[in-house]
């Protein structure tokens, strides 16, 4: 392989993760756990500047109270939760939703050093997913080695544009 963004090696990293936790047999794994190695080292820097905000975990904290302070519950006194594609959705009780706004915008205001810190931490983030790795020499996988149980094209996908695969 020649040069690639970092974010394509998190994208073949994660892939080949998720294709270590498939039933196969051994000489996939293998090849699939060789390749995993080879990218540690990158993806240990990613995971560094990854890392969650302590800040921002505390913004969540207190905004998640908000939301189970003026959120609709159900008969049992739960939260109600509508799962979204990559989020988790919560009514506001209409009867409160003035008070829940008011409370809201104050929370965002006391915490708007740390939006200005994030929007430069993301600058930083994608500056580094757009830098460029040099020749990673990975063990190319052949087809017949790849488990019929693997049913996720975009993932496959991912191995083929990247040449990871042979026939």
């Amino acid at each position: 392989m020649g040069k690639a963004k970092l974010s394509t090696i998190k994208e073949i990293h994660d892939t080949l993760v998720y294709f270590s936790k498939v039933r196969s047999n051994k000489q996939f794994l293998f090849t699939v756990l060789k390749n995993i190695n080879l990218l540690k080292e990158h993806v240990s820097v990613l995971q560094e500047v990854l890392k969650p905000n302590k800040n921002y975990t505390e913004y969540q904290k207190k905004l998640f109270n908000l939301i189970q302070q003026y959120g609709v519950k159900d008969e049992n006194g739960k939260l109600k939760a509508e799962e979204k594609p990559g989020a988790t959705s919560y009514s506001i009780n209409p009867e409160k939703l003035q008070e829940f706004t008011l409370k809201l915008e104050q929370l965002k205001k006391d915490n708007e050093t740390l939006f200005k810190e994030l929007d430069k931490m993301n600058e930083e983030i994608n500056t580094i997913l757009d830098s460029e790795i040099d020749n990673i020499d990975f063990i190319k996988i052949p087809i017949a080695l790849f488990p019929d149980e693997i049913d996720n094209p975009e993932l496959f996908k991912v191995l083929y544009e990247n040449d990871l695969i042979i026939e």
